[in-house]
């Protein structure tokens, strides 16, 4: 199982790409400062509602994502 900061780290890079701190805080509601002092730092658990929050901008995302795959996936059949 994965670290608090390395799920973290994870679900930032995935999300947002390299430069991933500052837009994970904005979408999450938090400080940056936040997120690097505290839970990226381990000095600190995320909180759980942060996770739930989390666990909801990846099923918006992939829920975006999925008619922009299937487009794409059709394109390639024909």
């Amino acid at each position: 199982m994965l670290s608090d900061a390395e799920q973290l780290t994870a679900a930032g890079l995935a999300l947002f790409g390299e430069h991933w701190i500052n837009p994970l805080a904005t979408a999450l509601g938090v400080q940056e400062r936040t997120m690097r002092r505290e839970w990226l730092s381990g000095r600190a658990r995320v909180p759980q509602g942060v996770w739930r929050d989390l666990a909801t901008i990846v099923a918006d995302k992939r829920a975006a994502l999925e008619p922009v795959g299937a487009a794409l996936a059709e394109r390639l059949e024909t």
